[in-house]
């Protein structure tokens, strides 16, 4: 299969260059004719600006977590039944198993391509952080 793209290079010219690694910007014309061609998963490769939503996921996860254990330090009590129910097993035990579950969670609506529902589950664990450190106060 050969893939052109508009300025003229093939994507086989650049499999034979002969050299063990691909450059950048080499990688990236690849992944951009493969996209233009509609092949498999790197259809689903997200916006530079999706990319930042699930990061800022994934940061107030941490910091969920790290307030969260900070209250629990500080004499604040978990207000989630679930959560609670999970840390029949330890305090840090059970909010870190939450973390992962919705880390986890995270993933599947990456996989299903549902950055939408990250941004706003962002803003409730960005209110949650908020919450925790006023509590702490």
């Amino acid at each position: 299969m050969t893939i052109k793209y508009p300025d003229g290079t093939v994507l086989n010219e650049l499999l034979s260059r002969g050299n063990d690694t691909l450059s950048v910007s080499a990688s990236a014309a690849i992944i951009r004719a493969l996209q233009g061609a509609g092949q498999g998963p790197v259809d689903r490769l997200p916006e530079k600006r999706t990319i930042g939503i699930y990061g800022v996921f994934v940061y107030l996860q941490l910091l969920d977590l790290l307030t969260t254990l900070l209250g629990f330090r500080l004499g604040a009590a978990e207000a989630s039944p679930f959560i609670r129910l999970l840390m029949h097993a330890g305090p840090a035990t059970g909010v870190i198993a939450s973390k992962v579950l919705a880390l986890g969670l995270g993933a599947i609506c990456v996989y299903v391509n549902k950055s939408h529902v990250i941004r706003w589950i962002s803003y409730w664990y960005g209110a949650l952080v908020i919450w925790n450190l006023v509590v702490m106060l």
